[in-house]
């Protein structure tokens, strides 16, 4: 992970730290102060501190945070891999694990006047000692077993980190996962206590249970973000042929418990008070979720459960983590409704592979779209048709966060999901008969044009053309059906030309526009809030979000 800030000063402090070391030092806000350790492969080192003063009054709740190096590089308050903390002066602590001898790099950096207990090693343990299994149950009453643990040491208690997925680990302990993830890789579950402003950064602790059996209410949050993200994990692996998110063994982190926005924010002419959002949203190197158990300061809605315990939505938020690594797509007109509509795909497919039958979006926690049936959520099912939200360069000149949604970044996210429906489940559509493929099939074709068609500002009939291209692996049926599904929802060969011109007798995106700062409650079961954390997108840390 890499953020961004410049430190007060710098201390360095080179010693090897003893495990036990007890004494308490300080530093002034700003400051930093340098440790490192010899480790040697093959092993886990758990590192750990304390601080020694509170910050009741401070939004980080810590005024001190540990930043890890897995290797010689020494953490800067503007680079590290790990951060931990706790929100009083409990023990808090990461673990690394050596796939080659070498040093492990810390540093205790002061949020605010800080005085802390120096890290050390307070337990050692051969890797593959570490992974140990747990059970519990889900926010919705899933009972979970076989929950993937890391345990340090006997007695030391379980941290919900999973391992499982590493290639090395096939077979420890009688693994039931599998998996290519690399020996310094793992999937993580933290609840959040508080918040680093000056990083945009949510702070966590690594929480240990003592016997592994997950039963209370935080738990169950921490339980649902572990074991789904793990099922993503594994769906990825499986049907798309991919290592994590990035292809490449990236750590898997999802947090828990997140207020939001962190801090009040003014936006689009309205004060957003802390805390008062619900929500999920991929951040560009983590996913996060808001409280369970939660009532909206702005609507009064209350919501028994966080997102983390659908599926699909944890699903969705890695969607933006695959696309965010492979093209980085355009947040705004048609390459933005594109990168929402992927995600959804994701979310669907992932779910239909775990047994949940259904095309909708957020069930059993907050129901927010139906792929099936855009229109059910006032989202348009058909290009340029009802319901459309206009992106040519005429009808929306200036992609607007408050005043238009992107040029419809949302609204028409809808066409997307339509197509893939029809190209997943089959149906027929403005008269186009579609045969469906399956939706596996179907999200391999979107994958492989997202990593090999597709730019970074993609419009609808670049992303046709471009599944159609990916198709042509799959056989000629999946190719006349890839092109069936996108002219069934009014992407025909005429619109691949139009730009600004007119189709049909009518300008390119002549249809109303709309939209102010809230972007609609098309149901009045469904919280504003959900539409209104877009709004935030620009002034704060949050790069993707469910809605």
């Amino acid at each position: 992970m890499h953020y961004i800030f410049s430190s007060a000063g710098l201390l360095f402090a080179g010693a090897l730290l003893a495990a036990g070391a007890a004494h308490a030092d300080s530093l002034s806000k700003g400051n930093i102060a340098q440790f490192s350790f010899d480790g040697t492969a093959g092993n886990s080192y758990e590192i750990g501190f304390n601080a020694q003063n509170t910050c009741p009054t401070s939004a980080s709740k810590s005024c001190c945070v540990l930043l890890v190096n897995n290797g010689a590089q020494q953490p800067t308050s503007g680079s590290f891999e790990q951060a931990v903390a706790a929100p009083d002066t409990s023990v808090a602590s990461v673990v690394v694990d050596k796939a080659s001898d070498g040093k492990i790099s810390a540093a205790i950096y002061a949020i605010e006047n800080c005085e802390y207990t120096p890290p050390s090693i307070v337990a050692i343990r051969a890797t593959s000692e570490t992974l140990q299994f747990g059970s519990g149950n889900g926010q919705l009453g899933e009972s979970y077993s076989a929950v993937p643990t890391t345990q340090t040491a006997d007695g030391g208690g379980f941290m919900l980190r999973d391992i499982s997925r590493r290639a090395s680990m096939e077979g420890i302990n009688d693994n039931p996962n599998a998996g290519q993830m690399s020996d310094t890789s793992a999937i993580t579950a933290r609840r959040v206590f508080g918040y680093w402003s000056a990083n945009d950064l949510f702070l966590s602790d690594n929480p240990k249970d003592s016997d592994g059996v997950y039963n209370t209410s935080a738990q169950s949050e921490l339980l649902d973000a572990l074991m789904n993200s793990g099922k993503v994990y594994d769906y990825w692996q499986s049907v798309l042929g991919f290592n994590s998110f990035d292809n490449n063994s990236a750590t898997m982190d999802a947090l828990t418990n997140a207020p939001f926005p962190p801090a009040p924010a003014t936006f689009c002419g309205e004060v957003i008070p802390a805390g008062s959002l619900y929500n999920a949203f991929w951040n560009g190197y983590e996913i996060v979720f808001t409280p369970r158990d939660f009532t909206s300061a702005r609507s009064g809605n209350y919501y028994a459960n966080s997102l983390a315990a659908a599926l699909d939505v944890t699903a969705h938020e890695w969607g933006h983590a695959i696309s965010d690594r492979a093209v980085n797509l355009t947040y705004a007109r048609e390459s933005g409704a594109l990168n929402e509509a992927y995600s959804d795909w994701m979310g669907v497919a992932v779910e239909l592979a775990n047994g949940e039958d259904n095309w909708t979006m957020g069930e059993g926690v907050a129901l927010i779209r139906d792929l099936a049936n855009p229109a059910r959520f006032g989202d348009p099912d058909t290009y340029q048709g009802e319901n459309w939200q206009p992106t040519d360069t005429v009808s929306c000149s200036t992609p607007d966060i408050c005043v238009n949604d992107y040029c419809g970044v949302h609204t028409n996210s809808g066409v997307a999901n339509k197509m893939f429906y029809l190209l997943a489940a089959g149906g027929t559509h403005n008269g186009i008969e579609v045969q469906g493929i399956g939706a596996d099939v179907a999200l391999q074709i979107a994958t492989d044009a997202l990593h090999n068609y597709w730019t970074s500002n993609v419009d609808f009939a670049g992303a046709k053309a471009g599944m159609i291209s990916a198709a042509a692996n799959y056989g000629d049926n999946a190719v006349e059906q890839t092109r069936k599904a996108w002219e069934a929802v009014g992407v025909s060969e005429s619109k691949a030309d139009c730009n600004g011109g007119t189709i049909f007798g009518k300008s390119c995106g002549s249809s109303s526009g709309g939209g102010g700062c809230a972007l609609g409650n098309p149901d009045g079961d469904i919280d504003p809030t959900l539409y209104l954390l877009l709004l935030l997108a620009l002034v704060t840390l949050v790069r993707r979000r469910i809605v």
